[in-house]
């Protein structure tokens, strides 16, 4: 990128934002590769050197192993919460997640209503306006 500077106009700038970004979630991937496959690879060695690997290094794949998924999620879902947190800077965290993870704040509410129906307890999940007539969702009124 740096030899391409020389392409530039006056007065245009140099900007790395984007290569920033995929040097940070290219080194998050290969943290999680390594964090989640390493110890397969140690046994795989200690298998072949010794003839059998130990169980303490097995249990220790058996749980990491399946925890690749939930580093992915952390792998691609965390540019576009920064992304989100950078043109929405007034919104707070919890909505940015909101947002990135597609949470229908809407449909939770239904659902929290639909659980507490089939109970038999009554919850309140959204105020009456009394001079709509209208309901009024206290979660929206969160957030």
């Amino acid at each position: 990128e740096r030899a391409m500077d020389r392409f530039l106009t006056p007065g245009q700038e140099k900007r790395r934002k984007q290569t920033r970004r995929t040097y940070k979630q290219g080194l998050r991937y290969v943290v999680s590769y390594l964090i989640c496959w390493m110890p397969t690879f140690v046994g795989t060695i200690i298998s072949l050197m010794h003839g059998h690997s130990t169980a303490a290094l097995a249990y220790v794949n058996f749980i990491i192993a399946p925890l690749w998924g939930f580093f992915l999620g952390g792998v691609y879902f965390v540019p576009r919460y920064e992304t989100y947190r950078e043109k929405n800077p007034s919104g707070g965290r919890l909505q940015a997640l909101v947002h990135v993870l597609n949470i229908d704040i809407d449909l939770l509410e239904t659902t929290l209503a639909s659980v507490d129906d089939t109970t038999g307890n009554e919850t309140t999940l959204a105020s009456d306006d009394d001079t709509t007539g209208n309901q009024t969702p206290l979660l929206s009124e969160i957030a």
